[in-house]
């Protein structure tokens, strides 16, 4: 398994599954952590179910053991999750999921035991048979091993029966939102706010921008940005504007010099995506930076009352008639090595020989 990004269990284990073969299977997805897909069927009966309890935390309530059609019906948590926003359709999302054709189910109630979110039940409404919401899809919470299961079959129904409906693309988008999902990495954050520089001068104006991205990093719109400037006692909060394509800006202005921390979180629906933290410098007030144009009128000025000249880019050939004409002068300079020299080394011990010799002729020494 180790060159699989995720396993799809289709059906299976069912009654007549090999359980050993089953066990060393799921015992390497345990080890390693590796996401699964589940679809129940007709044949995935109690010890299917049994089987399936490391992988997924279920427990089968009874029913009748017969099959029958049912729609689909998003519950709260499957309204905000993003997995079942099946982006890019001309049509409300929520007004997709009711219009969706019906698939089968094999009239077995399946419950999570844990924490799982339950995004999907069957809308017992429209399907007599049931009385109170059976659970029809359901995932594993953030952080864990990521898990999805679907308790119902026939869902190529929403791709055949939908080809020229204005639904169409519902079955491709849904398991390209399931594949992303499960196979997504933790580690990557899904807000990410910056400035659009380090340092900045008092009184500059300041651009925040988040990039906020879902589960599977889609780019999000319509999202709720936040952020907070914080500084010691000082805060100041912003809600930043809505650019298109996952962006969201915001100006501001701000005076007072030192270090400040961008902090920053997002919203979709009431569901909280994430968050993140920058940072940005402003240094002390400047005068020399109110005004950075030149100012040739003042540079006249001065030049004429210091009895200089003023220049401008134009006529700067002028200036090098205007400068003094001086000698130029050039300094050479040789080293030599006598210490690599043989016959200098001979002529400097016979001079100081002969010098020695003279002073003891003459008593001096």
């Amino acid at each position: 398994l180790d060159e699989f990004d995720a396993v799809f269990l289709l059906f299976y284990p069912t009654e007549r599954s090999l359980v050993e073969k089953f066990k060393v299977l799921r015992s390497e997805i345990e080890r390693k952590r590796i996401p699964v897909f589940i679809m129940a069927g007709k044949g995935t009966k109690q010890k299917g179910i049994v089987l399936l309890h490391s992988l997924i935390p279920l427990k089968e309530m009874g029913m009748a053991d017969y099959e029958f059609e049912a729609f689909v019906k998003l519950t709260e948590e499957g309204m905000k999750n993003p997995i079942m926003r099946l982006e890019g359709m001309d049509v409300d999302n929520l007004n997709v999921w009711n219009n969706l054709p019906p698939f089968y189910h094999s009239g077995r109630i399946i419950m999570p035991e844990k924490n799982s979110v339950i995004l999907a039940v069957i809308n017992k409404e429209r399907t007599n048979i049931i009385k109170n919401d059976v659970p029809f899809i359901l995932c594993s919470p953030t952080g864990e091993r990521r898990y999805f299961f679907v308790n119902g079959y026939g869902l190529w129904r929403w791709d055949l029966l939908l080809k020229n409906d204005e639904f169409s693309g519902v079955y491709d988008r849904l398991f390209g939102n399931v594949v992303r999902w499960l196979i997504k990495e933790d580690d990557e954050k899904r807000i990410r706010v910056y400035t659009d520089k380090e340092v900045y001068n008092s009184g500059e104006e300041v651009i925040i921008t988040a990039e906020v991205y879902d589960d599977y990093y889609n780019t999000v719109d319509n999202a709720e940005v936040n952020v907070s400037i914080v500084k010691d006692n000082y805060v100041l909060e912003r809600v930043l504007d809505n650019k298109g394509g996952g962006i969201y800006r915001g100006r501001l202005e701000i005076i007072e010099p030192g270090r400040y921390k961008v902090r920053c979180n997002a919203k979709y629906f009431d569901r909280e995506i994430g968050g993140d933290v920058g940072e940005f410098s402003v240094g002390e007030f400047s005068i020399e930076m109110l005004d950075i144009r030149m100012r040739n009128d003042i540079l006249r000025n001065i030049s004429k009352e210091s009895g200089g000249k003023f220049y401008t880019s134009e006529d700067i050939n002028m200036l090098f008639g205007e400068l003094p004409q001086k000698r130029n002068e050039s300094i050479e300079e040789k080293n030599i090595e006598i210490y690599n020299k043989w016959l200098l080394m001979v002529i400097i011990v016979f001079l100081l020989s002969c010098e020695w010799f003279i002073r003891k002729r003459l008593g001096m020494l």
